[in-house]
């Protein structure tokens, strides 16, 4: 019996310290307030160029300037400087121009592909190697311009 009293006062210590790590039930402290995230910054739309044509120029692997904006009245002139065929599409538009290394490519008004708004552009050869760009197309026409 003098081996049985030590290891159940030794059991009983064990079993009284295990209810102490028990949750307690009741309202519990609410997490520490943590300070807003704040969204990205929207780059602003770049200005229209102005006059009657807006040129883009293709380069071995990207478009100059690849974030442009242009109305809808406007033209493109696309000029090939790279030393492959490159392409001009515009995302969710009928808009899908190829031109020929060191040939320039003229486009009438964008008006009648894609209306306002803002769409993706891409070459359908070298998306993959990052030739993408944003096209930025607002309403209107140029005031006082002469065509």
């Amino acid at each position: 019996m003098r081996r049985v009293a030590p290891i159940l006062f030794l059991v009983a210590v064990l079993l009284a310290s295990c209810g102490e790590d028990e949750p307690t039930v009741g309202p519990q402290p609410a997490p520490p307030a943590t300070a807003p995230t704040e969204s990205p910054t929207a780059s602003p739309t770049p200005t229209p160029v102005s006059g009657r044509v807006v040129e883009l120029t293709e380069t071995d692997f990207e478009f100059v300037p690849s974030v442009f904006a242009m109305r809808t009245d406007q033209n493109i002139t696309i000029v090939n400087e790279g030393q492959t065929v490159h392409n001009f599409s515009i995302e969710g538009t009928p808009a899908d121009v190829d031109t020929q290394a060191g040939e320039t490519t003229a486009l009438e008004a964008i008006g009648g592909a894609a209306g306002p708004g803002t769409y993706n552009l891409f070459c359908k050869y070298h998306r993959s190697q990052g030739m993408t760009g944003t096209i930025y197309i607002v309403e209107g026409e140029e005031q006082g311009a002469e065509y």
